[in-house]
Order: structure tokens, then sequence, then C-alpha cells
């Protein structure tokens, strides 16, 4: 996949399966869209790392991994939408995103983060909405500067998970 240096918006096919390292690097890229059916797993190494303009982003259900640096210090950043049910984090995978203001996995089963530094640095405001019952494997959130504010969420009627 490619992508222009100067694109303002994007959406990626349903096909791709990965976006591929240094994919959006330092792109002035503002809204970025998943076409429905995304066949999407894996978001490479900082494949949006410093890109400054993107301020939110809705991840695909079909997503099982964010590697390293993944969308580091994407300063514009404010809230991610995950439509994961499981999802792994490696090593600083939104550390120095500084307007971090909320993430919602509405649909997670089990989110991995594993021992890193997945959140380092991010405003202590930040919301992480979460339901309940997900397993969270997190045996290294001590490790994160400012403690994040976890919250649970009840299901819905309306919501079904399976």
């Amino acid at each position: 996949m490619f992508c222009c240096r100067n694109a303002k918006n994007d959406k990626i096919p349903s096909y791709i399966k990965q976006i591929t390292d240094y994919v959006f690097h330092s792109i002035w890229l503002q809204t970025l869209d998943f076409e429905k059916n995304s066949s999407l797993e894996i978001i490479c190494e900082q494949a949006f790392i410093y890109c400054n303009l993107l301020k939110n982003i809705e991840i695909p259900g079909a997503v099982k991994k964010l590697c390293l640096l993944a969308f580091r210090c994407a300063s514009d950043l404010e809230s991610f939408l995950f439509l994961v049910k499981n999802l792994e984090f490696q090593n600083y995978s939104f550390s120095d995103c500084k307007k971090l203001k909320n993430m919602s996995f509405q649909n997670a089963i089990e989110i991995n983060l594993g021992k890193n530094q997945s959140f380092g640095n991010i405003p202590k405001e930040t919301k992480i909405f979460v339901f309940k019952d997900s397993k969270l494997n997190c045996p290294g959130i001590e490790k994160i500067r400012n403690p994040i504010q976890l919250h649970w969420r009840l299901k819905s009627c309306k919501q079904k998970r399976n």
C-alpha cells in the first residue's frame, strides 16, 4: 500500500490485510476510513507515527495487532474507537499522543498489553472505555507514567457480542 505524501483523506480498501511500516509516517492525513467488511489484521511498526492532523480513527473489527510505535507522536489524535474483539498492543503504540482524550473498546473480549509502554506519556485525563466482562492482560499497566482512567461499561441491550 502506498500513500501520497500530501494526502488529506484516505480510504483503506477492504482487501488490505496490513498497513505496512511507515506508510502514513508524517503525512498530513486528516481523515482515514476503512471500507465495509475490512480484512485489515495488522497495523505495522510506525505506520502512523507523526501523523499529526488525524484526530479520530475507527479501527475495524478484524484487526488483531498494533505493532511497535504504530500511532506514536500522532499529536492531534483525540479519540479511537476499536471495533475489535481481541487485540494485542506492542510497545509504545500510543505513547506521546498528547491530545488523546478517549479510547473505546466497544466489542472487546480480550486486550493484551503485555509488558510495554503502549500508553506512556499520554494525558492523565485520557479515558479508556472497556466492557466490564472484557479480559485485560495488562501486566505492564503499572509502568504507565500517568495513570489512565479505566472506565467499565455494562453491555447494553442493543449491543450484542459474540
